[in-house]
């Protein structure tokens, strides 16, 4: 694949517009702040490929499929994260025009996302078919300080253009909710309205498992004065929001900051959600952009501060290790142990923004390495909440005696995977979380969790192994047979060496801190 992207050390750079690798660099541009994230899809509607998506961390939708070759251990229902109401939408009007960059001549294109600070930018010079030229320039934040905000500043210059500009910021639950099912519908809109100044939208998934309440209020200027503006209000079936504006001339300026505020169930009682977003969204606006983009980047200078990797004479991979760390961050804050990371972070709904054994495998080694371990010990109490229900996946297969199987995708505990060969063989996960809490044990130098908590975890999986495995007579040894390696590719194998030594690992370790805790 060409390389289109710059290589900078702190910054992701596309310079010049790249329609047909639209989706990627929405993919790349994503932003986040562990609570709430979204791809990097141009605020403004865009009439070609593209894919609008947006997710609110720890609230999932109820998928229920069964599947055809459906055994014994499959759940009824699989728990996915499904795409939340775009809050982060701007229209841009002119007297008989509205941009879009499918249509529209792009003259120059820059877009820049500063993983230092947390901001990604946007650059365009545009030519409208009726030939008028304006200038877009864009500030996206989702805000690391106070993670229920997300801050935009959105700016049009006009070149060649005298008449009116219109911006209108909305936010829009007419969305298609599932890639693969667009005719499913998720979200019930439970009321959407106008508290004075701000403008909200209260949302519910359809089987009632969870609500997210948005509210959002603006701020406009023109050539970097606050102005004056009669909004129209904008009332629709799935939207809501207002249209403002103002007249320019060639060399004007019309700026729109729009304060939105994000509310889910998770964190609030549903009866207070809309009040809860409205008050937040009027607090940001009177606080205004430069003191909240003051905070935003001190949280992420404060993350860098103890998480930076620093490789000298290759900008190339040190771009690439700080963006990896950067979306580890945008993906999970570790202050929330029912949350965790999904395989794509905020990028997608592939995975369906569930867990996997990935989590202990390669990001709990980073969190115990570089940030306070309580992001870590979240993480491990994470499983550990969970542990009834991985009992529960093991005795629907037959095991007993609180022997327990943990998940290989899940979001609540149950195993929400349908393929046998991953689902009830690809089994050594289960010792990965022993060799986490192991690892949090010995790189912390306090057995406080591992006797709290981590122990019972352990005892469990060991009594897994100890009913999972078989004596051979042939060989008068234990086996372990009809796995799937960690490769994936080889099913039904017998005696997978990292199946097997990660078990004797496990049931050592489980041994071992029994003699500790015990003394």
């Amino acid at each position: 694949m060409k390389k289109y992207l710059k290589t900078d050390e702190w910054n992701i750079i596309e310079e010049g517009f790249h329609p047909d690798r639209q989706r990627m660099s929405e993919s790349i541009f994503s932003l986040g702040n562990g609570r709430f994230g979204q791809r990097g899809y141009f605020e403004e509607p865009y009439g070609s490929d593209s894919y609008r998506a947006s997710f609110v961390a720890g609230v999932t939708f109820l998928d229920k499929t069964r599947v055809e070759w459906w055994k014994n251990g499959f759940p009824h229902y699989y728990t996915r994260i499904p795409k939340a109401a775009d809050w982060s939408r701007i229209n841009l009007r002119l007297i008989n025009e509205e941009l879009d960059a499918a249509v529209w001549d792009v003259d120059s294109f820059t877009r820049r996302l500063d993983m230092k600070e947390g901001i990604s930018y946007r650059d365009m010079e545009v030519t409208s078919p009726q030939g008028n030229k304006l200038r877009i320039h864009v500030e996206h934040i989702a805000n690391m300080a106070r993670p229920e905000l997300s801050l935009i500043k959105y700016s049009v210059s006009s070149v060649n253009y005298a008449g009116r500009i219109s911006l209108v910021p909305i936010l829009d639950a007419g969305i298609m909710d599932d890639a693969d099912h667009p005719d499913i519908k998720i979200w019930n809109i439970l009321r959407s309205g106008f508290a004075g100044d701000c403008a909200y939208l209260w949302t519910q998934t359809r089987r009632e498992d969870a609500q997210v309440c948005y509210a959002m209020t603006y701020r406009l200027f023109k050539n970097g004065k606050e102005a004056v503006a009669i909004p129209i209000r904008i009332e629709k079936e799935k939207q809501t929001g207002f249209s403002v504006g103002a007249d320019v001339k060639p060399g004007d300026r019309v700026t729109l900051i729009k304060y939105t505020a994000i509310s889910s169930s998770l964190y609030n009682e549903r009866s207070e959600l809309v009040d809860t977003s409205v008050t937040q969204a009027r607090k940001a606006g009177q606080m205004g952009w430069d003191a909240l983009l003051d905070e935003h980047k001190q949280a992420w200078q404060s993350i860098w501060d103890e998480t930076d990797v620093s490789i000298e004479g290759d900008p190339e991979v040190q771009q690439g290790i700080r963006y990896n760390i950067f979306q580890l961050h945008q993906t999970y804050r570790g202050d929330d142990p029912r949350l965790n990371i999904g395989p794509k972070g905020f990028t997608g709904e592939k995975y369906g923004g569930n867990t996997y054994w990935n989590t202990e495998l390669c990001c709990v080694p980073f969190f115990l390495l570089s940030t306070p371990k309580e992001i870590t010990k979240n993480l491990l109490i994470y499983r550990y909440n969970h542990l009834s229900k991985a009992i529960d996946n093991a005795r629907k297969l037959g095991f007993k005696d609180g022997a327990a199987l943990f998940p290989q995708v899940t979001n609540n505990g149950e195993e929400c995977h349908s393929e046998w060969e991953i689902t009830f063989e690809e089994i050594h996960r289960n010792n990965i979380i022993v060799y986490a809490i192991a690892q949090h044990a010995m790189l912390t130098g306090s057995m406080d969790y591992i006797a709290c908590y981590g122990l019972e975890v352990m005892i469990a999986v060991s009594r897994f192994w100890s009913q999972r495995v078989s004596f051979s007579q042939p060989k008068q040894k234990y086996v372990i047979l009809g796995v799937t390696g960690p490769d994936e590719y080889e099913n039904n194998v017998d005696n997978n060496w990292y199946t097997n030594y990660s078990c004797i690992q496990c049931l050592r370790m489980t041994l071992r801190f029994l003699e500790i805790i015990e003394r």
